[in-house]
């Protein structure tokens, strides 16, 4: 097991010297991007599958994007960019967990993830 910091680099390189089979992802929408729009991550994962094929990716959304009403006078955008970049992430993984149920039916109906 490997962690590291999320203002470092991510050790793509790494990943040819070991002998990684699974990655699990600790999913977090503003843990990854300021905004909530977790883009690169989901540019990474997709880099990371294309390398590595048998790379099996497990994913724990502990949040899934922000309603509009949530998010005050930029929601109806942000909204829209943190779904989209939460539902790259989720298509990205072979499994998916949630933290809670209502997760769980988001996941499935609106980023179209079967294996939750």
């Amino acid at each position: 097991m490997c962690c590291w910091p999320v203002w470092q680099v991510f050790p793509v390189n790494w990943f040819a010297d070991q002998a990684v089979d699974c990655l699990w992802v600790q999913f977090s929408n503003y843990g990854y991007s300021r905004w909530g729009t977790p883009y690169q991550l989901s540019r990474v994962l997709k880099s990371l599958r294309s390398e590595w094929p048998s790379l099996r990716i497990a994913v724990c959304m502990h949040e899934t994007h922000c309603l509009p009403s949530q998010l005050g006078w930029k929601g109806p955008v942000l909204s829209a960019l943190q779904r989209n970049a939460s539902r790259a992430v989720a298509r990205q993984a072979d499994l998916i967990f949630t933290t809670v149920p209502i997760y769980r039916k988001r996941v499935v109906d609106e980023y179209g993830a079967a294996s939750v």
